[in-house]
């Protein structure tokens, strides 16, 4: 039996309100009457309805049947009810950039709704005739009906349970830490299939002309932003999966390392002594990450931040996916690649950010995200999206060691608040700074977390990004118990057994 599906969008039979000017001879009177039984000002529908026009745009859409016969009973000269098919969301706001909505003219705006427009918009009726040289048709000539259709029917991965969850435990971030917005993307390791994706701040696609255009953007796939140092173990991964370093690397860790002109400090200020590569994740020290990074050489810290996906589109089928082009190779220098060790100088997107981080769930496989689980054609043909594999990025067995790496970030290191009793998760925080017009915003920052659990067969990979948090210095403040609240209901929902 295949698992319940509910309607995250769906068309019904609305009306619009229509005035044919030229045949209302009370203008006012008509407005003063419509004004009652709508939420229109008397003197708009006037504005609209004093003149001689044969035809103006119909003054309200969607009125519900009801509404629709208690202005029919009016019966006022000139005006009419006329029944439309419209768009309707039963979960109102749930979703809702990665839904999109239908604009008045039936086009589908941002999300699935643009990116499928042509699928999903239901084709009218068409007849081809055969016509002589003077345009007219041809009695005996070839005739072809194309008769009216709905559009086709499209089945997300969304699980809809998951998507409240997210939804309101990025509700309760963002009032806690009074936060500008954030991003929660929960994705399934083994397929790349998203299984929710929730951002704020958000709007009702029932009621999309209410909101600000910008509450349109879903920032998970088109906000752009400087991860820090979750950004930390793509880099690590590229250090052990070429054989620059190995897990029990040790260095000395001193408080700071001069690039060239720049000094770069760790977030401590403070030397760690003798450490390990584990111990540098663990850490999360900068300094060692430095050392990461002149390891492998700034060809190849370059050539993997691009085999990890980064710098190209993640093909998501959502409009409006952004992808921040990676600085040309020839303009970057040795402090380039090594702020980008720890996740400056370079931005990302949510999506980019947790596709990369599941390559460590999935032994090295780089997967392509999908929003969409088939397609159900009108013909009664089904389309099946398969889980797509773009590449190898690293070896199962470096894929295996950043993940013990993790694992330790959350057991010893500040990614504690994501622990889930019972349970081997792997994480890692990032306190991000915020670029702005070529410096950082001074006292704010972006608390980010990704990771994926039980590390040994992970169900789950998800990310958490909570902006401008106020009151908290770090991620493992904001985002890390974000994270862990929604790992204890997602191994619980999927019934995962302890694994320690």
């Amino acid at each position: 039996m295949g698992k319940q599906t509910y309607p995250a969008a769906t068309n019904q039979t609305m009306y619009a309100l229509t005035v044919v000017p030229s045949q209302v001879s009370d203008k006012r009177r008509v407005a003063d009457e419509l004004a009652e039984q709508t939420d229109l000002a008397a003197d708009h529908i006037f504005g609209q309805i004093n003149n001689n026009k044969q035809y103006i745009p119909p003054l309200k859409r969607k009125l519900t049947y009801d509404e629709g016969q208690k202005i029919e009973a009016l019966q006022l000269e000139g005006v009419a009810i006329e029944p439309e098919e419209a768009r309707f969301y039963p979960e109102d706001g749930m979703a809702a950039q990665v839904l999109g909505f239908v604009n008045n003219d039936g086009q589908g705006q941002y999300g699935v709704e643009s990116y499928y427009n042509d699928l999903l918009s239901p084709k009218s009726g068409q007849r081809s005739s055969t016509k002589d040289a003077q345009g007219n048709e041809v009695a005996l000539g070839a005739s072809d009906y194309a008769p009216p259709r709905d559009g086709d029917t499209v089945i997300l991965t969304i699980d809809r349970n998951v998507q409240f969850q997210a939804e309101a435990a990025l509700d309760r971030a963002m009032q806690k830490f009074s936060a500008s917005g954030g991003s929660l993307i929960v994705m399934d390791p083994k397929t790349g299939g998203i299984v929710a994706m929730a951002n704020r701040p958000s709007f009702d696609p029932n009621r999309f002309s209410s909101y600000k255009p910008e509450s349109y953007l879903n920032g998970a796939v088109s906000g752009t932003y400087e991860p820090g140092s979750t950004f930390k173990p793509i880099i690590m991964a590229a250090g052990l999966d070429s054989g620059a370093v190995t897990p029990n690397t040790t260095i000395n860790g001193t408080a700071s390392v001069r690039v060239g002109d720049r000094e770069i400090f760790n977030a401590e200020k403070r030397p760690y002594g003798v450490e390990t590569m584990t111990q540098v994740i663990e850490r999360s020290d900068n300094v060692g990450m430095v050392y990461v990074a002149r390891q492998l050489g700034g060809e190849r810290e370059y050539d993997y931040i691009k085999k990890f996906g980064f710098g190209t589109p993640t093909g998501i089928e959502l409009a409006g996916e952004a992808s921040p082009p990676l600085p040309d190779f020839s303009e970057l220098y040795e402090v380039n690649f090594a702020t980008m060790s720890f996740g400056q100088g370079i931005a990302v997107t949510p999506i980019q950010l947790v596709t990369a981080i599941n390559v460590f769930a999935t032994q090295g496989r780089l997967l392509e995200p999908h929003v969409v689980e088939q397609i159900q054609r009108n013909d009664g043909k089904v389309e099946v999206v398969e889980p797509k594999v773009v590449r190898q990025v690293i070896s199962p067995t470096a894929a295996s060691q950043i993940s013990g790496m993790m694992v330790r970030v959350v057991e010893a290191g500040a990614g504690k608040p994501a622990q889930v009793p019972g349970y081997r998760v792997a994480g890692k925080t990032g306190t991000a700074q915020i670029a702005a017009g070529g410096a950082y915003e001074a006292g704010t920052t972006i608390g980010n977390f990704v990771g994926f659990a039980p590390v040994e067969d992970p169900r789950f990979v998800m990310l958490v990004k909570v902006d401008r948090p106020k009151g908290v210095t770090y991620a493992e403040e904001s985002a890390a118990p974000t994270f862990g609240e929604m790992a204890k209901f997602l191994l619980t929902y999927y019934n995962v057994p302890p694994t320690k």
